[in-house]
This record gives structure tokens, C-alpha cells and sequence, in this order.
């Protein structure tokens, strides 16, 4: 349980008197500080000077949402906004905020950013689908994301972050929660401390439906493998396979490789690889053909032997 102490909080003389007129909290307060009562928190100004600088979201009338403003119409989706059609695509929301090109960049600035819990990064790419180019100087965007949103994010998908697409909206006002651009974007090059593994850059490329996406690996049915019974295991060489997704389909969080008479030595190759409907391989997978090697069957067999 967090125990905020007024000994542990100085603050000075300007934020205590401003503390004081602080609005009141709009959410459960217990939801940033366990234990912490909505009632306590209003009657205990350094409490309240606490959330705001560290909660500010907790004073907000609703959460950081992506902007909900219509997308490209079609003749099946022309009444639904950004919101309802990417949770039916499995499509999550993520907010970030316009960098300052003069004051947020460079090295020192950027170190200073994350320590307010902010990640700088770049938007990047072209989307033919809203007419941006990528050789357009506007289609890059300066961006800081909110720490917290891009670590619930790792935690909740870990190493297949960078295989996930989000409607990024970009907010150029952080008090103004209502209005952004939404962009449809896959992760790139995030990069973490190499030894604290925080998080240090979290790039975004714009995504549509002609763009591949590398989509993760996850072995079924290997009780049906009489060499993963018998205490074999598979080398991996490929964890993840680059496809196309379809327009208007849901975006897989996985690949399921079958496993069913894998055989000792046997070579992994795509033709084991259970694709969804409308979801296919991409030309640089196919070009490779059975050169394109996802693992090997490796172990002991029945006498014993190493399997070479």
C-alpha cells in the first residue's frame, strides 16, 4: 500500500497556495494510489498537489481517449468513427503529443523528457488511404508519448509490441483531450536502457492494408508430435512471419504453427503455418520459398542418441 507522506513531499510555498485551489477529482483516486479515498484526497491539499503532478488524469472529466472523428467511408462502416471500427478490427488506441522542434529535441531534451515520464519518438511513413507520402517533409511528425500508456502496452504484449497496429492519436494540446489526428501506425525501432530495459525511443510508422506486418509464432497441437512426446523440442530460426492483412480484417495478435507428426530432424517450413481468412503471406516470404526455415525438431530418440 503507497502511503503518501507530508514529510516525504515538500513543496513550496507557491504550489502549496495553489494547491488550494486545485479543482476537484473526477475519478477514484484509488485507482493511481492504492488505498487512497476520494474523501481523504479532497480534504488534504498536499495529497491533491501530489495527484496533480503526478495523476493529471485524474482531474480530467474523462481518460486520454483517441479523438473520435469519422474515418474513411465505405458502404458498410460510413456511420461508424475511429473508436468503434478499430476494436472490431483488433485495433487498440494510444495518445501522444506534438513535440516542440525547438525546445523537446536533442540529447539533453530528450533525457529531460523522460524524466516527466514523456517518450520521445518519431511518426514516420506514408498512408495513400489519407493522401500522405512519405517523401512529403510533413509526413514526418515529432512526437512524445506518455510513459505509462507505452509500459502497459509492453507489459500487456512484451517482445510482439512491434507486431501490433494502434490508432495513434496526436494531440497538440495536452490539456485538450478532445481533439487529434488519429493515424493507424505499427511501432518501430523502440529502443530500452540495456540495462534497466526502460523504455528510451518509441518510434511509429503509419500502417494500412498494403503494408506487411510481422506477426508472431505460437506452436498448437504438440501433444500430436510423436518427437515433441518423446522430450524433443524446437530450434527456432523464425519467430515471426511478415504477412499482408486485408482491408476490414481483423489484425491477428498470433500465427499458429501445427505441430500435429512432427518428426525428429524434421525442417519447419511455412506450409505448417494456419492462416486466417484474408490474411496471406507476403511476396519476400514466398520469393524465398523452402529456403524460408522456421525451426528444426531437435532432441533424443527412442534409443537414446542425440538427434545431430
Amino acid at each position: 500500500m503507497m502511503i503518501i507522506s507530508r514529510l516525504s513531499i515538500r513543496l513550496p510555498l507557491r504550489s502549496r497556495v495553489q494547491a488550494k485551489g486545485l479543482s476537484s477529482l473526477r475519478q477514484d483516486p484509488s485507482i493511481f494510489v492504492q488505498g487512497l479515498t476520494k474523501a481523504k484526497a479532497e480534504t488534504d491539499d498536499v495529497t491533491l498537489a501530489y495527484l496533480r503532478a503526478n495523476y493529471p488524469v485524474a482531474f480530467q472529466e474523462k481518460a486520454e481517449q483517441p479523438a473520435s472523428v469519422p474515418i474513411i467511408k465505405s458502404n458498410d462502416v460510413e456511420s461508424k468513427t475511429v473508436s468503434d471500427v478499430s476494436y472490431e478490427l483488433n485495433i487498440r488506441p494510444l495518445t501522444c503529443y506534438l513535440r516542440d522542434s525547438e525546445k523537446e529535441t536533442g540529447s539533453r531534451n530528450s533525457e529531460w523528457l523522460r524524466e516527466e515520464k514523456m517518450i520521445p519518438g518519431i511518426l514516420y511513413g506514408g498512408d495513400p488511404s489519407l493522401g500522405i507520402r512519405s517523401d512529403q517533409l510533413e509526413s514526418k511528425m515529432l512526437i512524445k508519448t506518455p510513459w505509462r500508456l507505452l509500459q502497459a502496452e509492453l507489459d500487456r504484449y512484451h517482445r510482439s509490441f512491434e507486431s501490433r497496429v494502434y490508432n495513434l492519436t496526436v494531440l497538440e494540446d495536452p490539456d485538450d483531450c478532445t481533439s487529434g489526428t488519429v493515424h493507424r501506425v505499427i511501432p518501430q525501432n523502440v529502443q530500452r536502457h540495456p540495462v534497466k530495459e526502460t523504455i528510451y525511443c518509441a518510434n511509429f510508422c503509419r500502417y494500412h492494408a498494403g503494408r506487411p506486418i510481422r506477426l508472431p509464432l505460437v506452436y498448437v497441437n504438440e501433444e500430436e508430435s510423436p518427437a515433441l512426446k518423446r522430450d524433443g523440442f524446437i530450434i527456432p530460426i523464425q519467430r515471426y512471419v511478415e504477412c499482408f492483412v486485408g482491408e476490414g480484417t481483423p489484425i491477428p495478435e498470433r500465427l499458429e504453427l501445427e505441430c500435429t507428426n512432427l518428426q525428429f530432424k524434421e525442417v519447419i517450413r511455412v506450409d505448417r503455418v494456419i492462416l486466417p481468412d484474408n490474411v496471406r503471406l507476403s511476396d519476400r516470404v514466398l520469393k524465398r520459398g523452402d529456403d524460408f526455415i522456421l525451426g528444426v525438431v531437435h532432441g533424443k530418440n527412442r534409443g537414446g542418441s542425440n538427434d545431430d
